[in-house]
């Protein structure tokens, strides 16, 4: 569960370029990305440190146009976010100009792309869980296979 301030938005995954009106082979992707806002005791100043990045593949049911409903974004939140979390939607303008949050989204793109060369729906969830963890988990001690290891035989 994300917590802190949470800050999300849809994309599509398989957009051609320079087409504003969707297509059947692109995929809305929910991506959020969470952040520890903490205070300075000297200062009324805020630092931000990332501390977790999520990609959910988005039903059809949950999109009206290139939004996601009020049902869908009602159900995102509370599936991925804590109650407490301070979390907002992003529109797509200003979701350009969240460069971390649209950084996040080029580089897992051209990841898919890049190593895969494009990937259809039926797996999709389960590349964009891979580079998300890899990128949640990948700057700790040790190799992720362990890491990895470790997540699967905790309790929560």
């Amino acid at each position: 569960m994300q917590e802190g301030h949470v800050r999300a938005g849809l994309m599509f995954y398989g957009r051609p370029m320079f087409t504003y009106i969707r297509t059947e082979r692109e995929h809305p992707v929910w991506i959020s990305a969470s952040d520890k806002r903490i205070s300075s005791e000297s200062s009324n100043e805020f630092n931000s440190k990332l501390s977790y990045i999520k990609m959910k593949c988005v039903p059809n049911k949950d999109i009206a146009g290139d939004k996601l409903n009020e049902q869908g974004e009602q159900r995102l939140f509370t599936t991925h976010a804590t109650p407490t979390a301070d979390s907002i939607m992003l529109n797509r303008g200003e979701l350009a100009k969240d460069l971390l949050v649209k950084q996040v989204f080029n580089d897992a793109k051209e990841w898919l792309n890049r190593t895969f060369h494009g990937i259809g729906g039926k797996h999709l969830q389960s590349y964009w869980d891979e580079y998300c963890f890899r990128l949640n988990f990948g700057d700790g001690e040790g190799p992720l296979s362990e890491r990895l290891a470790r997540l699967c035989v905790t309790s929560f």
